[in-house]
Formats: structure tokens, C-alpha cells, sequence
């Protein structure tokens, strides 16, 4: 019989129980340390995930609003604020004057009183209990936007109908054409390259839907003029679906003022001149955006300055305390700067 060593025979024996113990062990602490280091990443990797749509959401709506603003009166190649024959408004859905294009930038304020007879109705963009369908699940309180202009190109082909038009008729004169007034514009005016540009007014505004996921969001939605009126929403889904960006909470402008004519803004005020001397020649734009998705871990307790508003989130409620936020802001030169802006 061949004895074996005797290193040998201990290890035919197996693990003693204290080696099974020490290699249990082991093993627990690097699949804890695995886990904790896939879990960090997984959550590393949703938070810049959210970080990244709260900052693509946030700066696409602050460059429509910029984009926009830069048209505000734009009326193709006519220099005037004046227009002859029949002209779209008063009366219009949402009891928009848009005969006024000498008006073409027309804002309420964040700050302003929403809806009540404290509120002055000559300064507000529209009045929400006259198109409920168009500005469908507007928040109260946030700021509203009109905006007048034409498309920023003159129409190469036949005119739609029930579109107003603008025609350039000299630096001295313009006039709105409508087939619905018995001033079609025909294919051979057209054709002569006279100069006709599409009439297309917007009204910018905060809403708040539930979104696809079930979760309840705020978005920055703008309503488009079709040729008689602002699109109507038959649903919350088709108004929803029409909005810029989600995630928006707020936006506010505050107005560069010229005060002594040397073309540059000596003060910043939502509410624009004080006087008939002063222009209001730049714009600064405010956009609050926070994530799509809450943050159970995080209590947002900032304050958040938009100009001369200012939200402090220790008010809020704890469920919207959970998202993160962040203010996008830009300036704009205006284009017809001279006294042309109502806002309160």
C-alpha cells in the first residue's frame, strides 16, 4: 500500500469549514461591492439621462421663443405701422386686435394678476374664458405671449384660402389681402413677384398635461393662426401633442428701455416704458425648465430668479419639490423697437 504525503491527503480531505467560511465571506463583500458599483452607474447614468433632456427641453424652447420674437414685426418688405383696406380683427377668436400690427409684441407678465377685474384687459394677450379649446390646459398664473409677424418669405405660389396676406405696396404703405373679403389674390399678381407675405400671429403659454408615461407635465405650447382664427384643441392629447417642450414651467420677458435716444437699454422692466419718449428696443427672455421625471432622493428647496420674478421652491409642495431645475435666459434685439410693445 502506497502511503500518501501527508499535504496530500489534506487536500482530498475538501475545505475545512473555516476556509468555506473565509470563501464565503469574500465572495459576499466583491458581489457587494459589483452590485454597488452597477447600482451607482445605472443611477449615474439616468440622472445625466434627465440632466440631459432638462437641458435639450430648456434651451429648444427658449430658441422658439427667440426665434419668434425676432420676427415680431416682420410685414415682408413694408416699412410702414400702418395698413390700408379691411384688416384681420377685432373680434377674432381670443379677442386678439390683430388690425393693431403696430402692436406686434404684446405680454403678461408672470407677475400680473391672472384673470381678475384687478387685471387691466386692454394688456392682456387674449382673454381665456373666449377660446378655452385653444389655450387648453393653460396654467394659471405663468406668463402669455402674442406675437405678430408674417412668414419670413413671400409666397411663390397660389395663396390658401382664408389666409390673410400682407402686400408691400412701398416703404409708405401695406395692405392685407383676403379672399374672404373679396380681395383674392391671383395667380398672376403672384407670379409678377410683387411681394405677398402669409400672416401668421402666435400665442405662446404655459400648459400642464399627463404625457404619455402617466406623469403630469408642464409644457411651453404655442398657438398658431390658420386664416380665422387660433387652431382649436378638441382634446388634451391633440393640444398636448401640438406643444414645444415639456418639462417648462415658466417664461418671462423683461424689456430693454432707451430712455434718453441713444440707442442703447438704460433699464430692464416687465412692463416696458413708462413714457411716450422711452422705446423699448431689446428683450430679455426667461425660461424656467425642470426634468421630465421626479427625483425621490432630491427636496429642491433653491430660489430661482427670472428677471425681476422670482420663485422660491420652499413654497412648493413636496412632489414637485423632487425635480430639478434650471433657468435658460437670452436677449433679443427687437425689430421695430419704437414704442410697439404692450406688456403689463
Amino acid at each position: 500500500m502506497t502511503c500518501l504525503p501527508v499535504a496530500t491527503r489534506r487536500h482530498a480531505l475538501g475545505l475545512t469549514l473555516v476556509e468555506l467560511m473565509v470563501a464565503m465571506a469574500i465572495g459576499l463583500v466583491v458581489s457587494l461591492v459589483v452590485g454597488t458599483v452597477f447600482v451607482q452607474g445605472s443611477r449615474s447614468h439616468s440622472e445625466d439621462e434627465r440632466y440631459a433632456r432638462l437641458i435639450e427641453n430648456g434651451r429648444f424652447a427658449l430658441d422658439q421663443l427667440t426665434y419668434t420674437l425676432r420676427m415680431a414685426g416682420f410685414y415682408g418688405e413694408t416699412a410702414a405701422i400702418s395698413v390700408t383696406s379691411t384688416r384681420p380683427g377685432p373680434g377674432v377668436l381670443c379677442d386678439i386686435d390683430l388690425s393693431q400690427w403696430e402692436k406686434p409684441v404684446v405680454y403678461t407678465s408672470v407677475t400680473a394678476t391672472e384673470n381678475t377685474p384687478e387685471g387691466d384687459p386692454d394688456l392682456l394677450p387674449f382673454d381665456p374664458a373666449a377660446c378655452p379649446q385653444v389655450l387648453r390646459g393653460r396654467v394659471s398664473g405663468t406668463g402669455a405671449l402674442a406675437l405678430k409677424h408674417t412668414t419670413s418669405t413671400a409666397i411663390t405660389t397660389g395663396a390658401t384660402n382664408g389666409h390673410w396676406y400682407v402686400e408691400a405696396k412701398g416703404s409708405a404703405e401695406g395692405e392685407f389681402r383676403n379672399e374672404a373679403h373679396n380681395d383674392p389674390l391671383t395667380a398672376s399678381e403672384i407670379a409678377r413677384g410683387g411681394g405677398y407675405w402669409r400672416y401668421g400671429p402666435s400665442l405662446f403659454y404655459i400648459a400642464r398635461f399627463t404625457d404619455e408615461n402617466g406623469l403630469e407635465q408642464p409644457y411651453l405650447c404655442r398657438s398658431q393662426w390658420n386664416g380665422t382664427g387660433f387652431v382649436n384643441h378638441g382634446s388634451d392629447v391633440s393640444a398636448r401633442d401640438s406643444c414645444l417642450a415639456a418639462g417648462i414651467e415658466h417664461f418671462h420677458l423683461q424689456f430693454g428701455v432707451d430712455t434718453d435716444g441713444d440707442g442703447v437699454a438704460n433699464r430692464y422692466s416687465s412692463t416696458g416704458s413708462l413714457a411716450l419718449t422711452e422705446e423699448e428696443i431689446t428683450a430679455r427672455i426667461y425660461v424656467l425648465a425642470r426634468t421630465e421625471t421626479p427625483d425621490p432622493t432630491y427636496a429642491d428647496d433653491k430660489v430661482y430668479v427670472l428677471g425681476d420674478f422670482r420663485l422660491d421652491m420652499a413654497d412648493a409642495s413636496a412632489a414637485d419639490r423632487q425635480f430639478h431645475r434650471r433657468v435658460f435666459s437670452s436677449t433679443v434685439k427687437l425689430r421695430n423697437p419704437y414704442n410697439r410693445v404692450t406688456a403689463q
